[in-house]
């Protein structure tokens, strides 16, 4: 029967070495054996960070480094769940996805089978909806984000680094959790900049002045 799978692919083992490294620096050393062994290093550390400083930097670039789950007709598992079938059943928004899942479903209970041959056409469709409408609440955040923010032009307000990159970096606001981009080329041009991917981090390379994530920005 063609079905309708929601599946998640195990880490992909280059996306995840910059984050062990990061890490190993607050003392958490991840087995990268196998699939099976990352999950049980991941347990481990978010187990042990529940008070710590690092727990909300490490939960979140943890989460980072994982593959985005999506829906297919051929199933490899859900990884994040650990779960060897899993499918979206129930929805309060009722998704397209879980529509499928209760028609295939009625359709055994009634014995009366009609296989639903372009499943792989519409779970393309569902995961390529599911981005866009992810994209749209992004945007919509940014929008009125941007709208409020307007009339606090030219002042200061304390932020923190919550992303980094070759070309720049994201900065957040404490208080109103605005998040806004600070190109690298906005830094000081008295200064070269270097992206030190397993730090997290831009680097002067004269003042030695580094921008990380977590670091307090005014």
């Amino acid at each position: 029967m063609p079905f309708p799978y929601r599946i998640h692919d195990s880490p992909n083992l280059e996306r995840l070495a910059p984050f062990t490294v990061f890490a190993a620096k607050f003392g958490y050393a991840f087995d990268l054996s196998s699939p099976e062994s990352i999950a049980r290093s991941f347990n481990a550390m978010l187990a042990t960070t529940d008070q710590n400083p690092e727990h909300h930097i490490l939960h979140m670039l943890g989460i980072r480094t994982m593959a985005k789950a999506v829906y297919a007709q051929e199933n490899i598992g859900h990884y994040g769940l650990a779960f060897e079938h899993y499918c979206h059943f129930t929805s309060p928004i009722r998704r397209y996805p879980d529509v499928l899942v209760h028609r295939i479903l009625l359709q055994c209970l009634e014995k009366n089978i009609s296989p639903i041959q372009q499943m792989d056409e519409l779970c393309v469709h569902c995961s390529e909806r599911e981005r866009k409408a992810m994209d749209a609440e992004r945007d919509a955040t940014k929008y009125k984000q941007v709208e409020y923010m307007k009339k606090y032009i030219g002042e200061e307000f304390d932020a923190v680094i919550s992303g980094v990159s070759t070309f720049g970096f994201w900065a957040q606001t404490v208080l109103q959790r605005c998040k806004g981009f600070v190109s690298i080329l906005n830094l000081p041009q008295t200064d070269e900049y270097s992206h030190i991917e397993e730090e997290y981090a831009i680097v002067g390379r004269r003042t030695k002045r580094s921008t990380k994530l977590a670091m307090q920005s005014g």
